[in-house]
């Protein structure tokens, strides 16, 4: 949860109340993908978090394997509020 409130800007289930995100969670259901992740690397960033967010820890990415994956990307000209990010 923490990737994607850095990556979108904004809180996870931003602008749901407190039991539309207990219903979501406790049925399994993963925040709704921000508006601001729908384009290029965000693609493979996004599949990455839904596989964290699997509901078996076997099938989850380990931590070797998420340090590889980011390693691939770096932050270019970040300013608040829009973070760019570029892919080696």
């Amino acid at each position: 949860m923490t990737c994607l409130e850095i990556l979108s800007v904004q809180e996870p289930f931003y602008g749901k109340d407190d039991l539309t995100v207990f219903h979501q969670l406790s049925h399994e259901k993963h925040p709704d993908r921000p508006r601001n992740m729908q384009i290029g690397f965000y693609n493979e960033i996004w599949d990455v978090m839904l596989q964290c967010w699997g509901k078996n820890p076997e099938d989850r990415p380990g931590m070797l394997n998420i340090t590889t994956f980011l390693g691939k990307f770096r932050i270019v000209e970040p300013f608040p509020g829009n973070m760019s990010l570029s892919c080696y």
